[in-house]
C-alpha cells in the first residue's frame, strides 16, 4: 500500500510539476506577445506621424501664400488660409493623439523596462508637441479673429495675445524634444530595446 502511495504522490508532484513548467512557458510566450504587440502599437503610431508630416508638407506652401498675402494686405485671402490652416492642424492633432495612445498603451505592457521608459518619453514628448500646436492653432485663431480690425485696443491686445501663445508654442516645442532627446539617449545606450528576441 504505502508503495502505492508514494507512487501516486510523485505522480502526482511530477504532474503538477509538468503543469508548473507548462504554466512557465505560457507565461514566457505571453510575455513574448506583448513586445510583439507592443511593437505593432509602435509601428501604428509611426504610421500616424507620418500621416501628420503628409499633412505639413501639403500645408507648406500654404504658410508661404500666408505670408505673402499678409505682406500684400490681402485681408480676406490671410482669413481663409488661416481657415485652411487650422482645419490642418485639427487634423494633425486628432493624428497625434491617437499615436500618443498608442505609445501610451505599448509603455504599460510587459516589455523590458528601458523599453517601457523610452515609449513612455516618447509618448510624453509627442503630448508636449499636441499641447505645442493647440496654442499655434488658438495663436492662429486669433489672428484670424483680429486680422482686419479696427479697434486698436483690440487689435493690440490681440497682437499680444498672439506673441504669448507663439512663445508658449516655442517653449513647449523645446520641452517636447528635450524628452525626445532622453528617449533617444535611451535607444542608444540600449540598442536591443524594441527587438523581439
Amino acid at each position: 500500500m504505502r508503495d502505492k502511495n508514494g507512487r501516486r504522490g510523485a505522480a502526482v508532484a511530477l504532474l503538477l510539476l509538468a503543469a508548473f513548467a507548462l504554466a512557465c512557458g505560457a507565461l514566457k510566450n505571453l510575455g513574448s506577445n506583448s513586445q510583439a504587440d507592443a511593437n505593432k502599437l509602435v509601428a501604428e503610431a509611426n504610421s500616424e506621424l507620418k500621416e501628420i508630416d503628409r499633412i505639413a508638407d501639403d500645408n507648406e506652401e500654404k504658410m508661404d501664400a500666408l505670408d505673402k498675402a499678409d505682406k500684400d494686405g490681402k485681408s480676406a485671402e490671410v482669413k481663409s488660409l488661416l481657415e485652411d490652416l487650422m482645419k490642418a492642424i485639427d487634423d494633425g492633432l486628432k493624428h497625434g493623439e491617437t499615436a500618443a495612445d498608442k505609445l501610451d498603451k505599448a509603455s504599460k505592457m510587459n516589455v523590458d523596462d528601458k523599453y517601457k521608459e523610452y515609449l513612455s518619453l516618447k509618448s510624453q514628448s509627442l503630448r508636449k508637441q499636441i499641447e505645442a500646436f493647440k496654442e499655434r492653432k488658438e495663436a492662429a485663431k486669433i489672428m484670424h479673429d483680429n486680422y482686419d480690425s479696427t479697434d486698436k485696443t483690440a487689435l493690440a491686445k490681440a497682437k499680444d495675445d498672439f506673441k504669448k501663445k507663439n512663445s508658449n508654442f516655442k517653449k513647449l516645442l523645446g520641452e517636447a524634444k528635450d524628452l525626445s532627446r532622453k528617449a533617444d539617449d535611451i535607444a542608444r545606450a540600449n540598442p536591443s530595446i524594441g527587438k523581439t528576441s
